[in-house]
């Protein structure tokens, strides 16, 4: 019986070429450049693509801390697929706000993600404060008015004027681009709202029916276009004629009776009426007489230019206007209005 016996040596085994190693990618982030108020330019680069094609890269930003990189961890931002440098810009962001952010890539074997990095965006120069408002203040009467010449506004005339104070309350001014109030569907804003406080408008609202109401909206636009509409306030007030009386406006405050007798009288130095104002003002008085009002305890009367003369119940008297004209520093004409009138206590 034979025996036979073979050795074998590894030189003797075929050869092979090891298998290379895959894994993830790996990716790292540049500091982001281009930062304002809303967006930012985000920069990555794929350092390793783990020895397969990468098939998707981008980012991931959140406002709140990222603890551990994964691909829920914020919002998306794809940026395609290959090796290399990627960029990104995200947009709408919020002005004066720390956004955390990684960079990811994606080949066979799973995601690779970068460290966690992190920018603040710059203050938003038309940010609004949430103190921000408009306040309208209770609406103020001054007076109600008959003219049976009519009261001119924008060339139409109308017997009854109600004349009134608007009040409104502004806070965080520099969140305004414009401040004021609304009247139905006509708005007016003050030019001058440089700081917080009040600000005041004398108003005038006409009309055929000897009762008047109004109603005003606090108003204005914030310095990102938006609308603000604010509180609304009402005043109402009726001119009754004789010794009845005014009586209106939420305060109830102001009430006004026709003078019992009026007179007025020019007086010119040369007797000469060249004088526009004066005649006019005369001719109207004596026509249509003049309004006294009571405020408290208080009597007044108010002239063309809207002075009040505050006066006691009886008999008055006295000088209101007078004119100079010069000639080299000289006068060469003065005229006078003198108004007298009565009036018992109401």
């Amino acid at each position: 019986m034979a025996i036979v016996t073979t050795s074998c040596s590894k030189d003797n085994l075929p050869s092979q070429e090891p298998t290379p190693e895959t894994s993830k990618p790996s990716v790292m982030n540049f500091d982001p450049t281009e930062i304002t108020f809303s967006s930012a330019k985000l920069m990555a680069s794929i350092t390793d693509n783990g020895g397969e094609n990468v098939t998707k890269r981008g980012f991931l930003i959140s406002s709140t801390p990222i603890t551990e990189p994964s691909i829920t961890c914020g919002e998306e931002l794809s940026c395609g697929d290959g090796s290399g440098d990627f960029t990104a810009t995200v947009k709408e962001l919020k002005g004066s706000t720390k956004y955390y952010y990684v960079s990811y890539a994606k080949n066979e074997n799973g995601y690779g993600f970068s460290s966690i990095s992190s920018f603040t965006t710059l203050e938003d120069p038309n940010k609004v404060s949430d103190n921000a408002s408009i306040v309208l203040q209770k609406l103020e009467l001054v007076s109600i008015d008959f003219s049976l010449a009519g009261f001119d506004n924008g060339g139409t005339k109308y017997p009854y004027r109600m004349s009134y104070k608007i009040s409104i309350d502004v806070k965080e001014y520099t969140s305004f681009e414009k401040a004021g109030f609304k009247i139905d569907t006509s708005t007016w804003s003050f030019n001058n709202v440089t700081q917080d406080g009040l600000y005041v408008a004398d108003m005038a609202t006409y009309s055929n029916s000897s009762t008047i109401s109004v109603s005003v909206s606090s108003y204005g636009t914030y310095v990102n276009g938006k609308e603000y509409v604010g509180n609304t306030e009402t005043l109402s007030a009726t001119y009754k004629s004789g010794d009845s009386g005014n009586t209106g406006g939420e305060s109830g405050n102001i009430t006004s009776k026709a003078a019992e007798y009026t007179s007025a009288k020019y007086v010119s130095s040369d007797n000469d009426y060249m004088y526009i104002t004066c005649s006019s003002l005369v001719s109207h008085l004596n026509i249509y007489g003049l309004t006294i009002y009571k405020s408290g305890s208080s009597y007044y009367w108010k002239d063309f230019d809207q002075v009040k003369h505050y006066v006691q119940p009886g008999s008055y008297s006295n000088k209101v206007y007078y004119y100079d004209s010069y000639i080299s520093g000289k006068t060469i004409k003065t005229a006078y209005v003198y108004v007298s009138f009565r009036f018992s206590a109401f």
